[in-house]
């Protein structure tokens, strides 16, 4: 019997140091695919991260449960978007939720603090996180603020981080220079998500829906316009946003023939392929371009 007592105490002791290891592992909580990535790509794997809403479902639809709110308890840092944009958010989530000591940083505020000071003409719209320049900046303020809580990590997290925003910012650069000398006009089946997008490149988005509200309802009407003006500009390639219903896409190839589709990614959420791949803001950047291309290969 004391062999068995010993055995389940050691046991008992070992579930102990699992839990602690798991409770001081969960340093930081980010809610999205958007601040997941550039976290990650700041802290790397020094300390553990983890997002809140599910990859695979947009943020603007989330609804926590209690379980996920108890999860806030056990972190050091919540990374989030923004109130506006995360509305189950609020400061009284936070003041509840959140332990005493732990630090929230909001990527909203950080681009409206930047904005005040510096790049105001920079910061296009609600949809920030599309504009490349304010991500690069924002980047590099996202870094600061991890520096100043965790300053034993500071010299590492500055080279991560320099080195992500410099990348994206240099595709980003490469790309808006090659099309400087096009008009380049995209027909979009989407909400009007792509504020930052349009603005940085200097090109025309025409969305289906004219709204930056995801849950807007399409009516008819918008559609028949929106097959109209794809007519009368002969256009022969068009983008979606990521997993856009498939039913408006077949309208639209049914009304003109051999229409080509590409995604045009406003980040979202990912597909079940891109959670697997681990896919990045860069990447999924990369990718953007690169369908883009295809518009200015078919002129």
């Amino acid at each position: 019997m004391k062999k068995i007592l010993t055995t389940i105490s050691i046991l008992l002791l070992s579930l102990l140091l699992v839990s602690c290891n798991h409770y001081e592992a969960s340093n930081i909580m980010t809610t999205n695919f958007i601040t997941y990535d550039f976290t990650r790509a700041i802290v790397g794997d020094h300390k553990s991260i983890e997002v809140l809403t599910p990859l695979g479902k947009d943020f603007h639809h989330f609804e926590p449960t209690s379980g996920d709110l108890v999860q806030l308890k056990k972190v050091d840092v919540l990374i989030y978007l923004g109130n506006d944009y995360e509305t189950w958010l609020g400061d009284d989530v936070i003041a509840t939720y959140l332990k005493s000591g732990s630090s929230a940083i909001s990527l909203a505020a950080l681009v409206e603090n930047e904005a005040e000071h510096d790049h105001e003409d920079h910061v296009h719209g609600v949809h920030f996180w599309t504009d490349p320049l304010v991500v690069y900046e924002l980047i590099m303020k996202l870094t600061d603020e991890l520096s100043q809580i965790y300053p034993e990590y500071e010299v590492l997290f500055h080279e991560n981080g320099s080195a992500y925003a410099a990348s994206i910012l240099s595709v980003a650069e490469s790309f808006k220079e090659s099309i400087q000398d096009f008009n380049l006009k995209v027909y979009y089946v989407g909400h009007y998500a792509l504020h930052g997008f349009e603005s940085y490149f200097d090109i025309t988005v025409i969305p289906l829906i004219n709204s930056t509200n995801p849950s807007s309802d399409l009516t008819s009407q918008d559609l028949l316009t929106f097959v109209e003006w794809l007519k009368n500009d002969q256009v022969t390639i068009i983008f979606k946003e990521e997993l856009k219903s498939d039913a408006q896409i077949d309208y639209l190839k049914e009304q003109i023939e051999g229409l080509l589709v590409y995604e045009l990614h406003g980040y979202h959420h990912l597909s079940q392929s891109d959670i697997e791949n681990e896919v990045t803001y860069l990447e999924l950047l990369t990718r953007n371009i690169a369908y883009l291309n295809e518009v200015l290969n078919d002129e």
